[in-house]
Formats: structure tokens, sequence, C-alpha cells
């Protein structure tokens, strides 16, 4: 197992003072039951970076992952902050002026690369072992014959020019593309594309399941390709440094897949209703669950009665008690204990993605006061949120507080974003987020949204999400269409 003497043997062996390393390391599709961190230092969240220096190594996580953070790694060898790690090594720089860093050319876009400063790019071989192949087949989505239309709105964006395109959401959307199997909840395969006026290109690793009416290439094939070509135009967030060329001319490119055509639509509001009557029948059944993890695989099982359910969309959070406290919790260890129960749960269908949260309370006894008027703040917060109606082009920030505002005024906040897109039969996480940092970002008709605020102290956790549609409402205004139909514990009100 890579440790710390491993990471600072390799500093030592090519002079250098930091690297810094995600939870994934590279660009290929091979799999593994844990991420680079968690081997690292047992961290199991799912989105943190660490920063190792030969004195000193750091834990980077948000807001969600603060408690969990602290909980899961040796306090003696770790430290764990809650800040963006680029912040974290900019102090450590002021610190240590001249510092050496060494980062993953496959995990780091080149926009972040430049905000990082002087780094040197490379490629980490620390992890190679706990990987494995991965045998998923590359095929049609079930949306493939939009893929078409798809790529002649991108060529109409890139006008002539060559587009290089690494974000595997994109591609997933643009060349109608999935996996055959999930892997690690998502059905999106990682790859990079070309595309230019009269020719389409896919890099990928896997094989191909269908016929497809564009030609399949090795990743390695990329380098070739760019080598003869004049002009690449490419988004500086989304390509990793390690393939980042002087020559490439920086564009953003639009998020073509947050918002959903009518088929998709369709096929999310599909999947939600049927999310939504597996997770009703689950919670009448809660009576008959022992522990956690017997309520995880009771989800589980009243999911599969729908046959196009192909798996979670996420671990699952199932806390109970105390456990509810920690934002992120998917331990699911604990015997189910009288009181809080919060229950996160999604789904992959072939035609939709979902994410669902509900507080319950468990047991003979009624709620005390207290809980209860956390619980309706939180509700009052999704209520609010759901029932807006605002201007085309509202910030998402401003929206942001309206879920926040009944939050507040019981003298609470939370760590972390409103909501965020969800994908069509693609990750559960997806643009734009909700959050108060979205300043620049607005909602369009066709986006699909989850809103999501709570309440957390340290005895207990209250949590509630819905999945919103943005609906146009007329008249220069937007608003929400209510997906999710799980019902509300009526003791809490």
């Amino acid at each position: 197992m890579p440790n710390l003497n491993h990471i600072r043997q390799f500093l030592s062996d090519n002079r250098l003072d930091a690297c810094i390393i995600h939870m994934r390391n590279r660009s290929d599709n091979k799999i593994s039951d844990r991420s680079d961190i968690d081997y690292l230092c047992g961290f199991t969240g799912s989105a943190g970076t660490c920063i190792v220096t030969q004195d000193r190594a750091t834990l980077c996580v948000d807001g969600r992952y603060e408690k969990q953070g602290a909980e899961q790694v040796s306090q003696n060898e770790w430290e764990v902050v809650c800040d963006n790690y680029v912040s974290v090594l900019r102090k450590i720089r002021e610190q240590n002026p001249g510092l050496r860093v060494a980062v993953c050319g496959d995990a780091v876009s080149h926009q972040v690369c430049k905000n990082l400063g002087d780094v040197v790019i490379t490629h980490y071989n620390f992890f190679d072992h706990i990987y494995r192949p991965n045998h998923c087949k590359l095929v049609k989505s079930y949306f493939y014959n939009e893929h078409k239309q798809r790529l002649a709105r991108f060529r109409d964006f890139i006008q002539n020019d060559c587009a290089l395109i690494c974000d595997p959401a994109l591609i997933a959307w643009l060349f109608c593309i999935r996996m055959d199997e999930l892997q690690d909840f998502t059905p999106v395969p990682r790859a990079t594309a070309y595309v230019a006026k009269d020719e389409t290109l896919l890099f990928c690793d896997l094989d191909a399941g269908d016929d497809f009416d564009f030609e399949v290439l090795q990743p390695a094939c990329i380098h070739n390709k760019l080598s003869r070509s004049k002009t690449v135009i490419a988004d500086s967030s989304q390509t990793p440094c390690g393939i980042w060329r002087d020559g490439f001319v920086d564009k953003r490119f639009p998020h073509f897949e947050a918002i959903k055509s009518p088929a998709e639509i369709s096929g999310m509001k599909l999947a939600c209703r049927h999310a939504s009557e597996a997770f009703n029948r689950a919670l009448a059944k809660i009576g008959t669950c022992r522990t956690e993890q017997d309520i995880a695989d009771l989800l589980y099982d009243e999911m599969s009665v729908c046959h196009d359910f192909l798996g979670f969309s996420f671990d699952p959070i199932v806390a109970s008690g105390p456990n509810s406290s920690i934002i992120h919790y998917t331990e699911r260890k604990s015997v189910i204990q009288d009181g809080l129960l919060l229950i996160d749960v999604g789904g992959q269908y072939k035609y939709g993605t979902t994410d669902m949260t509900r507080a319950v309370w468990v047991g003979g006894d009624e709620p005390p006061e207290d809980v209860r008027r956390l619980y309706r703040a939180v509700k009052d917060a999704v209520d609010m949120f759901s029932m807006a109606k605002f201007p085309v082009g509202t910030a998402i920030s401003s929206l942001d507080a309206l879920a926040r505002y009944h939050i507040w005024q019981v003298g609470h906040d939370y760590k972390f974003g409103t909501g965020h897109g969800v994908g069509c039969f693609a990750k559960v996480h997806e643009y734009p987020a909700v959050s108060q940092r979205t300043k620049d970002a607005t909602l369009e008709p066709g986006n699909i949204i989850t809103v999501e605020p709570g309440i957390y102290t340290d005895e207990y956790g209250i949590r509630l999400e819905n999945m919103l549609l943005v609906i146009d409402l007329g008249d220069g205004f937007l608003g929400f269409e209510v997906l999710s139909e799980v019902e509300h514990d009526p003791r809490f009100t």
C-alpha cells in the first residue's frame, strides 16, 4: 500500500519539495475499489486533495467532509484543512519560497495548473498496483438517435475550427455513449474527443460493444493526431495539463449537457417517478430493518422492482442518530436507533438519474419540539426555493440565498451548496452548482437540479432534497417543476 514514505522518497529522488495528490491520478478507465487518497490516508469521502511535503501532509476538504476527514485520518501524520488546495498551497509557498511542486498531468487541468504557479508536470505511479482492467464495453446510450443533431450543434459553436474535448460529461452527451455497466456509480466513460468540420474521433481504452458511425481509437493515438493539427481549440478548465500544448486556443465550451432535450426530460421524469415510488415503499418497511445497511439493501431491492434500474447513482447515505450529523456518512455499520434517521439515495435508470433525501423519525415517541422546529425550517427552505418565480438571468448565487433564508432564521447555516445539476443517465453531480459561489452562472429552461438545504448539529443532521426541472413561465420569468414525489414524515409537522 502506498504511504507517505513512498511519496517522500519520490520527492527526494526527483529533487522535488511537494506533490499534489487527487482522488484519482490517472485518465484511463481502469478501476479500483478505493480512491488513491483513501489508500494513502484512509479518507473515504468523494472529494479531497492531498498536499505532501517532506515534513507536512495536508488533506484539503470542503465543508461536507470536515468532520469526517478529522475522524478518519491519523492526527499524528495528517492535518485536515477545510479549504481549497490551491489556496492551501499558496500559503505553504509563502512560508517556503522556491518550493518545487509536482502535479499529475492526468489529474490537473491546464487552468488550475496556471493558478498553481511554477510546477513540475509529471505522472505518478504510486497507485498503479491498486488498479485493474475495466472490462466494460462502450455502447450507445438510450438517446443515441440524437447524437448527429448534437454534433451539429457543437460544430456550429466551433465553426471551422478543430476542437479537443476532455470533459467526460460533455463527451458522453455529445456522442450519446455510455458504458454497458456502472463503474463507481456512473455509466460515463473516461474519454477524449477530437471534432472538426469533417472529422469525428473518440479516444477511449474501452472496447466498443456497438457499431458507431464515428471512429474509436486508443488514447495513445491522440498525440499523433494533435501533432498533425494546425489550430486546435480546447477548454483549459477541462483539458489536463499533461495534454495541453502551447499552440492551443483556449475557449470555454458551453455545458450543452446541462440543458435536457424533450426526450431526456421525459426520461428523467420517468426515472424520478420510479425512484420516488421505490423510496416510499422502503419508508413504509423501515420497521423491518435492524441496521443502516439493511435499509440500504431494502432501498436497492425496492428500486430493482423497475427493470430499467441499473444501480445506485452514488453510495447511499443511511445515517441513524448521531451518524446523521456527519454530512456524507456512508459507513452504514450501526444498528438503527430510535430518533432521527437520514436517508439520501439515488438511482441510475437507462433513461435518467435520480437523487433524493428524506429525514424520518424512528420509534414510538414523537420528535421533540427542537427537532421539529429545525425540520420545519429545512422544509420551508425547500418549499420556498421550489416555488420561486425569478427573472431570466438571475444569478444562481441569489437563488441559493432563497433556500438559506429559513435556515438563517433559526440561527443556522450549512457548509455546502444548496444543490447541483443532475445528469441524464450520467453523473449524479453535474453543472450547474447551486451555491453562494456561483455568481456568474444562471439557470435555463431544461436544467434539472436538486435543492437540498440542511441543518447539522453535533447530535444530528436534517436534510431534505428534491429534484427540480427549470421551466419557462413566460414574460421573462422562470420557475420550477418538482419531479420528486417522496413523502415527508408527518410527525415532524
